[in-house]
């Protein structure tokens, strides 16, 4: 019970720490400019094949990436555009993600990681009072790896009532096609 209350009193902390963090790194720009924001896994990364033969570290080592998406990174990162990288892990795993994304996708690209799917709420709408443009790259589904897809709908419901062009699982499937 006391394990679990610390860990929460932690997700909280570190949650808040990282929205922080993305708060500071938005503030130096205006309505003039775009983000895009990705999120990991299942999106960028392919990381559900792994889920059931490894642990979390070594699924977060070795998945392979979706290149399709990852050169749509890329490509948004040649424009003026603000390239973000929102995702839910813990933060346990901030260096193996930081080494994965450096080697894998981008060196230089802001990553935050959130503990819950939830609370990348109120980043899409920090990120919306700041740009004049967001899109938002994320399948927020889950349970691949048990042969059932399941969504987070509740939160893909909060979604389109913000002003963000959302490409959601159908749309990433569809992406990364095209390899």
């Amino acid at each position: 019970m006391l394990r679990k209350l610390i860990r929460k009193l932690l997700d909280f902390i570190c949650d808040n720490i990282s929205y922080f963090f993305f708060r500071i790194s938005i503030s130096k720009y205006s309505k003039k400019h775009e983000a895009v924001i990705f999120d990991l896994d299942n999106t960028l990364v392919d990381t559900y094949p792994l889920l059931n033969r490894m642990s979390l570290s070594e699924v977060f080592r070795n998945a392979k990436v979706h290149p399709v998406m990852v050169s749509l990174l890329k490509d948004f990162s040649k424009k003026d555009i603000k390239i973000y990288i929102l995702t839910s892990r813990k933060i346990n795993y901030y260096y193996i993600t930081k080494f994965f994304l450096i080697e894998n996708c981008m060196e230089n690209v802001p990553f935050f990681l959130v503990s819950k799917p939830i609370e990348k709420i109120k980043f899409l709408k920090s990120a919306t009072r700041v740009f004049h443009k967001v899109t938002y790259y994320d399948d927020l589904s889950f349970n691949h790896e048990n042969g059932e897809v399941k969504f987070y709908q509740d939160i893909i419901n909060e979604i389109h009532k913000l002003p963000v062009s959302y490409f959601g699982y159908k749309e990433i499937i569809a992406i990364n096609k095209y390899n």
